[in-house]
């Protein structure tokens, strides 16, 4: 015997084999193989898995041709189901994208309102400076490329003339003049004082605004304006805001003449910071520098705040050089000191931008999220700075934090369409595969016969389900990408931030979760239902599948589990755990998005469920507008169709459903957002009083500007009327103000104002609520309350809101304290209680502190203790005037410059600041175009998607009846009598679920309004869109037309016997 080559183990002898030790315990690896195969061979289960996987391959390509030959069979089914999945893929991944996207639209109004400055560092004035050195700084922020983004700026206060009031042939460029005059010419002569000089000699209209400073190269390089298209200015030259080139008749080209007072905060802390305080005084303190305009600017686009008082814009670089050029050249020695500064290291502010991308720490939806980031860069900035030397300020996040409730009600609005067409695909989809079973009852009892399993049946469902959602899921991605190019170009268009073309991965992966969940959810119903039909009916071909009575017999078995009461307990449960924690939590949290989330799933719920309550009226409410619509036509016509409604009572649930939750959902976003937007006015406009106000400046010497403004309020006869309203009397008596009753048990803070005795006929009426006033004889009901402070009572009676009434104790007639800080408490009788009240603070609600009154003027001079001496120096502070309603938008401007040319030409006077409404609804002007982008968009869509459940609807209730419109037919109905049957039918639905629809959308939107209501106490309107809702029953005729036609014709168009014979 050779050494044992080629014999095999299992030849050798057992007693000859050598024994492994045993481990107890721990099998072999041999062992726990075959455990695991069973006893079977590698081969053999490889040959079974094979097997297997060609068995599968094999049943799913079976599947896969019995679902292609079903769709070239009805393709017109395919094809409503195909667009659904479409549908919400695109949509899905679109609006996801414009979440993404949605918070460059406050990015861009915060920008706008406040500029494009992240941080914004100044000198602590407890430090006894007020200028930084922006050199020193920037070198110790450069350590950290992070933080290399920075800019100094100067923002000064000056006085605008234009060259063209001054006489002819002087040299502009030449300062002696301006501050000496010219004593070789006799028109002119020599000037005693210099500050007053320029003035004499061009007496020109006098603007005063704000100068700002910039550094062009840097402020490009930080991205601080990113829409700003002007270049870099030479030296002399400057850009001048279209308001003041308006208000001086400028033009590009002309030559401004810009004082500036160098004794103003800044300034003379250079000039001490340069002259190490070694001057005493200056012959001049206004410096007079004559500036070309280069350009006239019309938006600031980010440079500087809108509302500001910057119209002239000049360069950093050569500002302080030119400065010292033009000032008094009798002041010689700070000319020259003043010449040779660098200004880098003597900077008024420093603005720290964000590194690129900038706006990527402001594209979140969650204002807390954007604060946490903008927070945490400011914080990093104020360290390295010296946070202890510093004020740091931080103007885009401010102003987003206003707008951060606005955000918050503008993602739950897209959250929510989100979940309306969701939910509405879900229904379509499910429509679509229940029709398939129902109008294929015979093929599929024809397929069990021939041994079909359940398993079977159900891979076929899924199937078909998956041949919707996958040919969509490709087509849709790539359609939602070529619309998100587009988006982000008009995105880019409209608010000026570049943003990415491409879809965001979260708008991917959910509308790819949704575009293969939607099938699945929806076929699991028809599986059921194609699974529990009965053989022999399924291949009865002779009976009509029509049912218009069922009968369900439920046997009661001890194991058997109501899913319903499950499912219902369960979301009750939930629903009460919200309302009683959650919502609660979230108040006391100030916890804004929690709480709105509540509130909006309130408003769902409440939807949701008035569209399940009016299913109960349906039919009461189709057989109503049968006869209301169609009592002129025959009456078996009408018999025929009331019959129909009944026998497809349940499939057109679906549609009725749809079309409800469609319109419903449609009324009460637009509802919804035109409420915000309103809210928004509103909350504006009362806080002024008038879309158009004048506010003075100081507190004293006010008489002559009063009476210009009124002059030339009266000559402008589109100027109804006009009224004044003082400052608050604490600031000028110093003394805290309040109110209390006679037992001192309760008090409160209250603050006084006087006004004209025609107020409330100028200011705007909408917000005027009296509650209860005295009753006076002498005075005529309709008086109203500022000329009822007038009278003899009401001179020695107040005004005071509603809340007051029960914490005060008393009512109309009863007397109170008026408290003081400095002096002895004043008794006085209440006149009036108000719930509210333009440009004033009055409320019903105790959660409203600090409330307003008001007294005449005469009772305001008295109280003011000696503080007012006469009626002249009265401290007028808000100069209202009332339009004529005829009056257009665009000649505000020509009024706007009236009052302000008049203001700035009366003498001795500061220039008062003009507020007018527009300029604060500007903003909103591209969010509002977007939004209403938005909402139609939304329409269009859920009205499309209920109009594929209609056909679907129309197509399964035709054929289904393909037996009783053979029998009509035989026994003499016309082809035009049942096409007005069918195209009826369709028409009630979409009417009374369109009826519905409008109902509950205008129950809940009012609902919602009076939400609203609440929380602002502003007259909000309800505002009902009827153009949309014409616009959507217009679509909903046609679409009914569209739907039942088509079907009843190609059925009635064949042979009566072949109708009578077609499979269903």
């Amino acid at each position: 015997m050779d050494d044992g080559a080629g014999i095999e183990l299992d030849e050798v002898p057992a007693a000859t084999r050598r024994r492994e030790p045993e481990r107890v315990g721990v099998p072999g690896v041999r062992g726990r193989v075959e455990a695991l195969m069973g006893g079977r061979g590698v081969r053999e289960l490889v040959s079974m898995g094979l097997k297997w996987m060609a068995s599968t391959a094999l049943l799913w390509l079976h599947f896969c041709k019995q679902t292609w030959v079903q769709i070239k069979t009805n393709k017109a089914n395919y094809t409503i189901g195909f667009l659904a999945c479409f549908v919400v893929v695109t949509v899905v991944a679109i609006l996801l994208s414009v979440v993404t996207n949605a918070p460059v639209i406050y990015l861009r109004l915060s920008e706008l309102q406040d500029g494009e400055k992240d941080v914004v560092l100044e000198i602590n004035t407890d430090t006894g400076y007020t200028l930084l050195n922006f050199s020193m700084a920037r070198s110790v922020l450069a350590t950290d490329e992070g933080f290399n983004y920075t800019t100094p700026r100067w923002e000064l206060s000056g006085r605008i003339v234009h060259s063209n009031s001054c006489p002819p042939g002087l040299d502009l460029a030449d300062p002696y003049w301006k501050y000496h005059g010219v004593e070789t010419d006799p028109s002119i002569g020599y000037c005693e004082d210099p500050d007053t000089c320029l003035q004499t000699i061009c007496p020109g209209t006098l603007e005063s605004n704000d100068l700002l400073v910039i550094d062009s190269d840097r402020e490009h390089e930080i991205l601080l304006g990113r829409a700003w298209d002007l270049p870099k200015l030479e030296r002399g030259n400057c850009y001048l805001k279209s308001t003041l080139a308006r208000s001086l008749h400028a033009q590009v080209g002309d030559v401004m003449l810009v004082g500036v007072t160098v004794t103003q905060t800044g300034l003379i802390s250079l000039m001490n910071a340069v002259m190490h305080g070694s001057y005493t005084t200056l012959n001049s303190t206004v410096a007079w520098m004559p500036f070309t305009v280069a350009a006239i600017y019309d938006k600031p686009k980010g440079k500087h705040a809108a509302q500001s008082d910057i119209a002239l814009i000049v360069e950093y670089e050569y500002f302080i050089s030119y400065l010292g050029q033009q000032m008094d050249p009798w002041d010689e020695e700070l000319r020259n000191y003043i010449t040779q500064v660098d200004l880098y290291q003597h900077a008024r502010s420093m603005v720290v931008n964000l590194p690129p991308p900038r706006v990527s720490a402001y594209m979140s939806s969650n204002v807390d999220v954007v604060q946490s980031r903008v927070i945490k860069f400011a914080s990093e900035v104020a360290y390295r700075a010296g946070f202890n030397n510093i004020d740091v300020s931080l103007p885009v996040l401010d102003s987003i934090i206003n707008f951060s409730f606005v955000t918050l009600f503008l993602g739950l609005l897209i959250n929510i369409s989100i979940v309306i067409l969701l939910f509405l695909s879900v229904i379509l989809i499910y429509s679509l595969l229940m029709i398939n079973v129902e109008t294929r009852t015979f093929e599929m009892g024809v397929m069990r016969t021939l041994g079909t399993s359940k398993l079977g049946v159900i891979g076929l469902m899924i199937t078909q389900a998956m041949a919707y959602a996958l040919p969509s899921w490709i087509l849709g991605m790539c359609f939602a990408q070529l619309v998100e190019v587009f988006i982000a170009k008009a995105f880019e268009a409209l608010t000026a931030v570049p943003l990415s073309k491409l879809l965001s991965p979260n708008a991917v992966g959910i509308a790819t979760l949704l575009g293969f969940l939607i099938p699945i959810l929806s076929s699991i119903l028809p599986i059921r239902t194609a699974l529990t039909q009965e053989l022999q009916e399924s291949l009865d071909t002779r009976r009509s599948k029509t049912q218009a009575v069922q009968i369900t017999m439920e046997r009661a078995e001890p194991g058997k589990i109501n899913w319903t009461l499950i499912l219902v307990g369960m979301v009750l449960t939930v629903f009460g755990f919200g309302i009683y924690y959650v919502l609660p939590s979230s108040l006391l949290a100030n916890n804004f998005q929690v709480m709105l989330n509540m509130f909006f799933l309130l408003i769902m719920s409440m939807l949701l469920g008035l569209v399940l309550l009016s299913l109960s009226l349906e039919t009461l409410l189709e057989k109503i507008f049968c006869w209301l619509f169609f009592f002129w036509d025959h009456t078996a016509i009408v018999h025929i169709l009331m019959k129909n409604l009944i026998a497809h009572k349940l499939r057109n649930r679906k549609t009725t459903i749809m079309y409800s939750v469609s319109l419903s959902f449609i009324i009460f976003i637009f509802v919804a957002y035109n409420m915000q937007v309103s809210s928004f006015q509103y909350s504006l406009l009362q806080d002024a009083g008038a879309p158009v106000v004048v506010y003075a400046r100081g507190s004293s010497n006010l008489l002559p500007l009063a009476q210009s403004l009124e002059g030339a309020a009266a000559a402008d006869p589109r100027i109804q009327g006009y009224t004044w309203k003082t400052r608050n009397l604490a600031e000028i008596t110093g003394m805290g103000l309040g109110v209390s009753n006679l037992g001192h048990i309760y008090s409160a803070s209250n603050t006084i104002y006087g006004l004209s005795p025609n107020f409330f006929n100028v200011s705007l009426p909408s917000f005027l609520k009296v509650s209860e006033q005295l009753y006076d004889p002498s005075v005529p009901s309709n008086a109203i309350p500022s000329e009822r402070v007038y009278t003899l009572d009401g001179s020695r009676s107040t005004v005071l809101g509603s809340t007051y009434k029960k914490y005060l104790g008393v009512k109309p007639g009863d007397h109170f304290l008026m408290t003081f800080s400095d002096n002895a408490p004043l008794i006085t009788k209440v006149a009036q209680f108000l719930d509210s009240a333009p440009s004033f603070v009055f409320s019903k609600f105790p959660s409203t502190t600090d409330q307003d009154t008001f007294i005449s003027f005469p009772s305001y001079l008295r109280m003011s203790n000696g503080g007012i001496p006469s009626m002249k120096q009265l401290p007028l502070r808000e100069f209202l005037i009332k339009v004529k309603p005829d009056t257009p938008y665009s000649q505000f401007d020509d009024i706007i410059d009236g009052l302000w040319s008049a203001a700035v030409s009366t003498p001795n006077t500061v220039p008062p600041s003009i507020w007018d409404f527009r300029d604060e609804m500007e903003p909103f002007v591209v969010a509002a175009q977007i939004m209403t982008l938005f909402f139609l968009f939304m329409t269009a869509i859920a009205m499309t998607t209920s109009f594929f459940s209609l056909i679907s609807s129309m197509f399964a209730n035709i054929y289904e009846q393909t037996k009783e419109i053979g029998v009509l037919r035989a026994v003499g109905l016309s082809k035009s009598w049942l096409s007005r049957v069918y195209i009826y039918e369709a028409f009630i639905v979409v009417f009374s679920s369109s009826f519905f629809g409008l109902l509950i959308g205008t129950a809940v939107g009012w609902t919602m309004t009076l939400q609203q209501l609440l929380f602002t106490q502003l007259p909000i309107p309800f505002i009902f869109p009827w153009q949309i809702l014409l616009v959507v029953f217009v679509l909903s005729v046609v679409f009914a037309l569209l739907s039942a036609l088509g079907p009843v014709r190609r059925v009635i168009s064949r042979p009566v016997v072949h109708i009578l014979r077609m499979l269903t």
